[in-house]
């Protein structure tokens, strides 16, 4: 009983609004409507596309040092005594008076 109720208010409402709304009324709203929403994309709603457009607008921006946040300064490298080599160890090799050994692998 109520739906039935609830369907005849609403073929009323819009029977009415049909009749008594001008057309030049309708025809401005539609106008504006369209020159508000007409740059509106349902595309426009996806999270991933923009966070992708986001992204890409930060790398292809231009940026400087400055802008990134490094500043500028200058490098100092110290400086190290010269090392001699060890006494005893000719041409600094590590084997006295020349000698040389030979590596053998151990057996398996």
């Amino acid at each position: 009983m109520r739906f039935g109720f609830l369907i005849v208010a609403a073929v009323a409402v819009g029977m009415f609004a049909t009749v008594a709304i001008p057309t030049t009324f309708l025809q401005t709203t539609s106008t504006a409507v369209q020159s508000f929403v007409g740059g509106f994309k349902v595309a426009d709603l996806n999270p991933l596309r923009a966070v992708f457009d986001y992204d890409q607008a930060q790398i292809t921006a231009v940026h400087t040092p400055e802008s990134l946040g490094f500043k500028p300064s200058s490098v100092s490298i110290p400086t190290f005594p010269t090392q001699r080599p060890f006494p005893g160890l000719a041409n600094n090799t590590g084997f006295q008076n020349g000698q040389t050994t030979t590596w053998q692998n151990p057996p398996h």
